[in-house]
């Protein structure tokens, strides 16, 4: 049976209400850090914070990462014993040496670092790492960059579980590492850049 113009009308009216009525009882709230920096293999013991530019892949022939802190007070803004519904980490690519698409790995970082003095052969002062220390078999999140035209908008990572897993034990993050699954030492160039100063943002619902 056919539905008539004022059926289809009523359905489309009705999702739309359905979309724009909030779920009652979930509550959303957001942080951000700028407390980000790039390690670089070719330049292990330099501590590159104050650069204006931090990369993910393969930079000038070297294997660069980018380490993001997220502190307690950060985690703080969501109260204790939430249920997450969704959280994202949300970061906007500057600009980009590779082809596409790009996929783009996220990780937790599993020892304490200085993001202000981290390097690649050491997460702090009186001790070391090789590249950033992190379960590889773990992998946190992922976003794919599609199209250069995607470049300078925001890119978004689904951190549901990882935010959930912060609220149920606080003080245990250790922040976190962005890293090319493709990397490649040497070779062609093969990175993207995000700009120091454009804060990583977090989102989350949650009830």
């Amino acid at each position: 049976m056919k539905m008539n113009f004022a059926g289809k009308m009523l359905i489309a009216i009705l999702m739309m209400a359905a979309i724009a009525v909030p779920v009652f009882g979930q509550k959303t709230t957001s942080f951000e850090t700028r407390a980000t920096t790039r390690i670089d293999s070719a330049d292990p013991d330099k501590c590159i914070y104050s650069d204006w530019a931090h990369d993910v892949g393969n930079r000038h022939g070297m294997l660069s990462r980018t380490l993001i802190s997220i502190t307690a007070e950060d985690i703080a803004k969501i109260p204790e014993k939430a249920k997450i519904v969704k959280a994202e980490m949300k970061v906007q690519p500057h600009s980009q040496l590779y082809s596409t698409p790009l996929t783009l790995n996220l990780f937790e970082v599993t020892k304490d670092f200085d993001v202000t003095k981290a390097t690649w052969n050491s997460p702090k002062d009186g001790e070391t790492w090789d590249g950033g220390e992190y379960d590889k078999t773990k992998r946190a999140a992922f976003a794919v960059i599609k199209t250069q035209e995607e470049l300078g908008k925001w890119l978004s990572f689904d951190v549901t579980s990882m935010v959930q897993a912060w609220v149920n034990s606080p003080g245990k993050s250790r922040g976190l590492i962005m890293v090319d699954p493709a990397e490649k030492d040497g070779g062609a160039f093969s990175y993207i850049r995000f700009q120091r100063g454009v804060p990583v943002k977090f989102e989350v619902t949650y009830e």
